[in-house]
């Protein structure tokens, strides 16, 4: 159930970073690329629960916000 929730969150922040960053993405889109980079690497890069212990979920979660803010833009 955690698992859903956290691409649950995904959705709901999406049209929330619309009407955040809508407008002045339209002129600046590289920003989108970029914003979606830095959230991908930090799903990436982040060790594991051993290592980090209850961080690590939590950075894993917030790089998915991340994306999905950056994904919410161009809707």
């Amino acid at each position: 159930m955690l698992t859903l929730m956290t691409f649950d969150t995904g959705f709901l922040i999406r049209p929330l970073s619309a009407i955040v960053l809508g407008d002045y993405i339209d002129h600046h889109s590289r920003l989108t690329l970029g914003l979606m980079a830095i959230g991908t690497l930090t799903i990436a890069l982040v060790p594991g629960h051993a290592t980090l212990g209850t961080a690590a979920p939590i950075l894993i979660l917030l790089g998915r916000l991340l994306q999905c803010f950056s994904a919410g833009v161009s809707l």
